[in-house]
Parts: C-alpha cells; sequence; structure tokens
C-alpha cells in the first residue's frame, strides 16, 4: 500500500487531469469510430474544448456508425453556433455521397439519415 502523502498525490494529480480534460487527436477520434464507441465520439461532439475539426471529425464518425440519435443528442448538447458549424461540415461531407449516385444503397441511406441527423442545427 503507498504512504499517505503519495495517495494524497496520485488523488490530486487525477482530479487535476479530470477537470482540465485530455485534447483528443483525430486518429483517437477515427479509432473510436472503428471500435463502435458511440459514448466518446458523441462526447466529443459536445466538449467545446476540443478542436473544431476533432468534433465534426467525431459527428462523421457517429453516422458512420449508424449511431444517429446519438449524433443529434450531442449536437444539442453543443452551444448553438459549435452545433451549426458541425452540423454544416457534416452536410458538405454527406452531401457528395447522396449527389454522386453511389451505387452502394447503404451508404446513400447512411448519408441520407446523417443529413437528416444535422439538418436542425
Amino acid at each position: 500500500m503507498l504512504p499517505q502523502p503519495a495517495l494524497l498525490w496520485l488523488l490530486g494529480l487525477s482530479l487535476a487531469l479530470a477537470l482540465t480534460g485530455c485534447k483528443v487527436s483525430k486518429d483517437q477520434v477515427k479509432g473510436w469510430g472503428d471500435t463502435k464507441d458511440a459514448f466518446r465520439l458523441a462526447k466529443v461532439v459536445k466538449d467545446g474544448k476540443q478542436a473544431m475539426d476533432v468534433r465534426q471529425e467525431a459527428a462523421y464518425q457517429l453516422v458512420r456508425i449508424e449511431r444517429f440519435f446519438e449524433l443529434e443528442k450531442a449536437l444539442k448538447g453543443a452551444s448553438k453556433g459549435d452545433s451549426q458549424k458541425i452540423a454544416s461540415a457534416l452536410v458538405k461531407r454527406l452531401m457528395p455521397a447522396v449527389k454522386a449516385g453511389n451505387p452502394d444503397a447503404a451508404e446513400v441511406v447512411k448519408a441520407k439519415d446523417g443529413l437528416f441527423s444535422a439538418w436542425y442545427f
């Protein structure tokens, strides 16, 4: 067992890290998309401390793994201006899949569902 001062130091460090939060990278977001971790992705979309491009990637990954309800909740949890920026980037990224006449019908449906989730914002 650790001595009491060491435990207090470890507790203080853990609390400081929890309060400051960690910056997330696009690679981490893509990894969470690959493992279908909708909870972490939605958290990034809502987190105003994260870079906007990372938040936009997280929103796209939620569409990719077909977690539209989580996307909508995350966009509602973000500030209005941020949710509009995220939704706008999502629309720009998904529209080519719908317009291009993609032969993969499942991808078109997924893109349309993502657009529907983002249209309100």
